[in-house]
Parts: C-alpha cells; structure tokens; sequence
C-alpha cells in the first residue's frame, strides 16, 4: 500500500517531449529533487503529452531486496479515463547523456488501466543519489520514456491482459443528492439509498481519478445507517501512487463500494484550502413558521476544528443561512435522529464534538421568541415520520424489508425520546 507516502513539497520534475512521431514519443524527465527523498515518499513529473493522451513518470522509494539494498522504482501513470496499450522502453541516463544504469530496456507491451500505473525498472538507491552528486545543476540524470504504437486499449486486448484488481464501486454524494433528500421529505440525514453506483478499477490510482477535472473535489466518507457521513480526507490529496484497491472498503464486506462526497466549483472560484485540522461540515436551515414542512440544503462549509464555536456559528448563519443583519438565531447538532443545541457552546467546534462530517441546523428566531430544544426536535421528528408513512403508503412491494426499515426507524426514535426524557429529569 501506498496511502502512507507523501508526494515532495518541491517543484515538479521537468518532463520534456523531446521527439514525437505517428504515435509514438519520447520524453525526457530530469531528476532534479531526488536529493528531497524522505523514507516514504515520490517525486512526481509534470504531466506530458504522448500519442494524444497524458501521461506523468513517478519514483518511488520501493522497499529493501532481498540483500537489503535500498530500491527505487520507476512508474508510467496514466493521466487518461480509458485503458490505453502501447509499445514502452525506458533509459536511465546519467551526466553527459551515458547510460550509467544500463542499455535501453527492451520494447514492452503494456496495458494501462483508466488512470492507472505500471511499474517499470528498478533502480539502486544509492547509485541514483551517487550520480546527482556527481552532476551539474544543468546536467542532471534523467530517466528517458519511448512510447510507441500508443492506442486505445480494445476489448480482446483487455482481456487478454486482464487485471487481478477488483472492481470498486463508487456511491458519489453530490449536492443535488442532498437537495432530493431535503424535497422527499427528509429532516435528518444527508442522502437516501437509492443513489447509483459508478464503477473505478482497484488498480487506478486515486489522485489521478480525483483530479480529472479541475472545478471537482472528492472526499472519503464512510456512510452511517442514519443517512449521515463521517468525512475522513480528501482524495485530491491522497498520494499519487495509492489506488482505489488500497483503500479499506466499508465494512470490510467482499463487496466493495466506497462513499465519495463531491465538492463543485466553476471556473472562475477556487476551492477553499486544505489543512491538517480542516474539517467539512454541512449545514442546513429551518425556516418556521413559514416553512415547517421541510428543511433547506445552505451547502458545506470547511473549518479548523480549533475555530471557537460561536464565531463558526455567526459565520454560517450570516454567510449560508442568509439570515437578516442582527437576526438571532438557534444552532442544532444532527446526533443520528436527535439534536443537541449548540447556540451559546463556548469551547472549540472539537470541544463541541463537532466533527468532519457532521450537520449543522440554523433555526432563525424573532426577537422575542423563547425556542426549546425538546419544540424542535419534536417538529423535525414530525417532518421525517410524515415522510415514512409516505413511503409507506407509497410502495406495495417488498413487505418484510419495508417493515424492517420501519421498525428501524422507529427504535431510533424511541432511543432519542428516552434519552431526551432522561436528561429533562
């Protein structure tokens, strides 16, 4: 697994078409930040052109042989949404243009996945790092790729070459999910489950999926019964050589599925930054008396788990839920099907147990309104058991499984009750 390494912070490498032909290629990747090597980590190309498709070059520290010598190896990553043959050679070349690390590999014939990685040669450590020192600042070691008969991998070729990775199935939450969810009905929870799977291969890498299109951000979630998600990081940042088949599946059931929120932007914005104590909270708002009957989606919003609650409150309430100037209003935490306010917590969003993930209410209130918590979370419980004898009433098939979810559904809402009436006594 590769989840564990990190990409260095240094610029790219400078990769280099240095000749091109009728599908075919040759580009030319200098080793300038082999000397940043930490004990896991990769440096990663910038992304070239080949053939009509886009590729990087990666070396990763690999582990030790088998007479502890210490190996680097060389991967292809496809930068591509489809399988892709071609013909591939490489050359390690050292300063003054020798092959310090041996002739020109022979002609191989690879399949590479949906962006997907193959690993290439296998190169000493300590022989890489010898040569860096050795060379000039302009006259650094290269690794040298030659593609050729560069195509569209078919379906006979595919198959031919197989691939011993699973199939990955991937439930991506979307906005829109969440808004459909609100309209049917729903308090609580952020998505139902009826949302299509899509399919990725075990063996793509997972930066390069996250990051095929730039205006898109991918999270790992892990769903809950209860319709909500715990958010654990951000794809986009996961290392570049970790695929879909080292991500632990849910469950650790055979079958695999993985729950992805997707964050949108358009062109022209840009996507808030990312740090190690950010954490992704979605809010909601109710509005009654004037609309009781459901609630509205105001987005998501990333923070440090160390911001003061109450100021992350005000934010949200004046940024998201658009309330008027000097408007007061209410804030609930989502715990499964109950809620627990969190207006005047004085601590940090972590001392308040808010975490990635977790769901927010804005309640605005008049100026002179007293609202209890208990009022709430009644009318919330209202608008979610309107919606299940909806769906109730709604569907005729599937009996046995329609009254297991009912009777689910209805011990939450007996486990909260009794919570609540506890902690009034």
């Amino acid at each position: 697994m590769h989840r564990a390494s990190t990409t260095s912070p240094d610029p790219d490498p400078l990769g280099t078409v240095t000749k091109t032909g009728l599908r075919r290629g040759t580009c030319e990747v200098s080793l300038k930040n082999l000397s940043h090597f930490s004990s896991q980590s990769a440096i990663i190309s910038n992304t070239f052109g080949i053939g009509g498709y886009r590729w990087k070059l990666a070396i990763s520290k690999a582990e030790q042989d088998g007479l502890g010598c210490e190996m680097n190896r060389v991967f292809l990553l496809s930068c591509n949404n489809k399988g892709i043959c071609a013909d591939i050679s490489l050359t390690m070349k050292s300063e003054g243009g020798s092959d310090r690390w041996g002739p020109r590999t022979k002609w191989e014939t690879k399949l590479i996945r949906p962006f997907g990685r193959i690993g290439m040669s296998y190169l000493p450590s300590h022989e890489l790092l010898h040569s860096l020192e050795e060379s000039h600042s302009n006259n650094l070691p290269s690794i040298v790729a030659h593609f050729k008969h560069v195509k569209s991998a078919s379906d006979g070729e595919q198959q031919e070459f197989g691939c011993d990775s699973r199939t990955v199935d991937l439930k991506i939450i979307r906005s829109r999910d969440i808004m459909n969810h609100l309209n049917g009905g729903a308090a609580f929870g952020l998505f139902s489950h009826t949302i299509r799977n899509r399919q990725v291969n075990g063996c793509s890498c997972v930066n390069l999926w996250a990051n095929h299109d730039l205006n898109y951000r991918y999270w790992l979630c892990s769903r809950c019964e209860d319709g909500n998600m715990d958010v654990k990081r951000c794809l986009n940042k996961a290392c570049i050589l970790e695929c879909f088949d080292d991500i632990e599946t849910e469950n650790n059931s055979t079958d695999s599925v993985l729950t992805v929120f997707e964050e949108e932007k358009n062109d022209r914005e840009e996507f808030q930054q990312i740090f190690e104590d950010t954490i992704l909270v979605f809010v909601k708002v109710y509005e009654p008396p004037i609309y009781k009957e459901d609630l509205t989606y105001c987005g998501h919003r990333l923070v440090g788990k160390t911001t003061h609650c109450m100021t992350f409150l005000e934010e949200i309430a004046r940024d998201m839920a658009e309330l008027r100037p000097k408007q007061r209003s209410n804030a609930y935490l989502e715990e499964g099907h109950c809620i627990r306010d969190i207006t005047l917590d004085g601590g940090t969003l972590e001392e308040s147990n808010v975490r990635s993930g977790s769901i927010v209410i804005i309640r605005g209130r008049a100026p002179n309104e007293r609202v209890r918590v208990k009022d709430v979370q009644q009318e919330l419980r209202h608008i979610d058991e309107h919606k299940l004898q909806e769906n109730e009433s709604s569907r005729s098939e599937g009996p046995g499984l329609h009254w297991w979810n009912f009777l689910q559904n209805w011990g939450l809402r007996f486990l909260c009750r009794r919570n609540s009436q506890e902690e009034e006594v």
